[in-house]
């Protein structure tokens, strides 16, 4: 029965009766599948939510990670630092320096903590992966119905690390010698062409090749965009030379766009059916969208360095055609179907880009951002674009790492500003950013004297300064976050588990009750009591560790604060 590879299927309606089916050959279980895809769902849901919940675990340092990677310093392996197939194990020691030495030294600490395996070495561990793997064989039909699966709960609960899945169980069918064949060497190409962009951040010839890759898909060059010429640059009163082009390009009120378009293709720009879906699905993996993010920071950064606008860099249009696919990925899925917006990627590439560099300038000559300047078209494009946000809280998350609080609350107060739906697609970086905040705070936990229970500054003024300016930090964005996200479960989560960490590094327990209290207070508030007993289930795992952490049953008879967060814990 095992050599049989085309058993009827009146045969195997009746195998599928049989209790014991798990008991026969895989081969044999294979046709199974082929005939009844809910048995194949039945067999595979279980491996996919295995793969979810330890991908979104391993996932929280993606996004500090391709932030904090510029900053990295090369260690061999035998230092401990992990190597490009990630196998060793960092052991960065903090120096606890102050001034820009101190800033440099953190970013390098936080880059070595922050460190990711390669994405092929990720995939050849992954047990999931491999048992996928093994139940596809090399029947083609049933890899289509593991993508289809994934795709439709990717649809249903809109979280991006089902895309993940699929994008990981195709580069392992390509790297493995599987037999299944793919719809078309194009998107072939392309799906190597983007792990070459995640495995490889700073190789420009993979955006050569991926631009490459873009172009057989879509049968067309990427969108030319044509801006009319600037006058010539002239030197704002008080800042250098550098920079000049952009902040002029930025003060323009109009400019015209000439969108390029091929007559003779009349399907130039579009993708549709399973073409459509599998780019959206690769492009929304979050490890493509944040190198996505990484690459168009690297040539705004780039650009400044050069003083030239965006419209002139040669890959900003490919990437930010990416993230745009990225985006709107769901309603691409759904669809089934894409059409080029070159309105929204013009608008990013002449409006939005010069705003940021504007911002970035004022970074570098320590001169606080304006979002309201330019008429407010930052603001207004935040609000109005995905793209526009994805890239400025990236951006923010930069300058967090630089311990930059005024623009890192800024842009949190934009945020806080959008209705809740557009606020929750922003999870990720909620998550990079209070990863971020617990990752100072357990660095200076390190560099601070615990032997007796004062404040760091009063035991060692001298080399505290920097440790100090890194506390009032963290403080300042926790109270931040805590103002406005007290009502949102995941993210009022991410915030208590930052003020454990902060509680290691001597910031005073009573302004980290004080914080919780406040925290707990304004969530009872927040929202109807059938949401709040659901959150208050979320939340309860976390408060039991807050409680057992700083000891709350030995404050609560002196500290009113602790009493208050002691009988509000006792009640979940």
């Amino acid at each position: 029965m095992k050599v049989l590879d085309n058993i009827p299927i009146s045969y195997l309606e009746q195998l599928l009766t049989n209790p014991l089916y798990r008991e026969f050959p895989i081969e044999i279980q294979r046709q199974m599948w082929e005939v009844d895809e809910a048995l194949l769902r039945f067999e595979v849901f279980p491996l996919f939510k295995a793969y979810i919940e330890d991908h979104g675990a391993s996932t929280k340092n993606v996004y500090p990670h391709f932030v904090l990677q510029p900053y990295a310093v090369r260690r061999d392996s035998k230092a401990g630092l992990a190597t490009e197939e990630g196998e060793g194990v960092v052991d960065a020691v903090w120096e606890g320096v102050q001034g820009e030495e101190g800033i440099t030294s953190l970013l390098s600490f936080l880059a070595a903590h922050s460190s990711i395996p390669s994405p092929k070495y990720r995939r050849a561990k992954n047990s999931v992966l491999k048992k996928l793997l093994y139940f596809v064989g090399s029947s083609s039909s049933l890899y289509d119905k593991l993508q289809t699966a994934i795709t439709d709960l990717y649809l249903n609960t809109n979280n991006p690390d089902f895309c993940t899945l699929y994008s990981e169980l195709l580069f392992s069918l390509l790297e493995s010698d599987s037999e299944v064949a793919l719809s078309s060497t194009a998107t072939s190409a392309l799906c190597l062409r983007l792990n070459e962009m995640v495995s490889s951040p700073k190789d420009l010839s993979a955006l050569t090749s991926l631009d490459a890759a873009m172009t057989r898909v879509f049968s067309t060059r990427t969108t030319t965009i044509v801006i009319n010429p600037a006058p010539a640059a002239t030197t704002p009163s008080g800042y250098k030379t550098r920079g000049s082009t952009a902040r002029l390009e930025a003060s323009k009120a109009t400019e015209t766009v000439i969108q390029s378009a091929n007559p003779a293709e009349p399907n130039a720009g579009m993708l549709s059916g399973n073409t459509s879906v599998l780019v959206a699905m690769l492009v929304r993996d979050p490890y493509v969208t944040t190198a996505l993010l990484s690459r168009i920071w690297s040539r705004l950064e780039f650009c400044v360095e050069r003083d030239q606008m965006p419209r002139d860099d040669e890959f900003l249009p490919l990437l930010t055609r990416l993230l745009y696919i990225s985006c709107h990925s769901r309603k691409i899925v759904s669809k089934k179907k894409y059409k080029e917006k070159t309105k929204a990627t013009t608008a990013m590439i002449q409006q939005f880009y010069p705003l940021v560099i504007l911002h970035m300038l004022d970074n570098e000559f320590n001169v606080p951002i304006d979002i309201k300047a330019h008429g407010g078209n930052f603001e207004v494009m935040f609000k109005r674009e995905k793209m526009a946000r994805k890239v400025s809280l990236f951006y923010c998350l930069h300058r967090a790492v630089h311990l930059d609080s005024n623009t890192t609350i800024k842009i949190i107060d934009l945020l806080a500003s959008l209705k809740l739906a557009q606020i929750e697609e922003e999870g990720w970086f909620f998550s990079s950013l209070t990863r971020i905040l617990a990752s100072i705070a357990s660095t200076l936990s390190a560099a601070v004297d615990t032997s007796e229970d004062l404040d760091p500054v009063i035991q060692n003024p001298s080399k505290s300064a920097f440790e100090q300016e890194c506390l009032q930090f963290v403080t300042q964005i926790i109270g931040s976050l805590s103002s406005h996200f007290f009502g949102h479960a995941s993210i009022h989560k991410d915030i208590v588990q930052v003020l454990l960490s902060s509680s290691e590094i001597h910031l005073p327990s009573t302004t980290v009750l004080s914080f919780a209290k406040g925290l707990v207070e304004k969530f009872e508030l927040s929202s109807d009591q059938q949401t709040l007993a659901t959150s208050k289930q979320f939340l309860k795992p976390t408060y039991l560790a807050f409680k057992d952490k700083l000891h709350l049953n030995q404050f609560a008879s002196t500290d009113a604060d602790a009493a208050y967060l002691l009988n509000w814990i006792d009640s979940l």
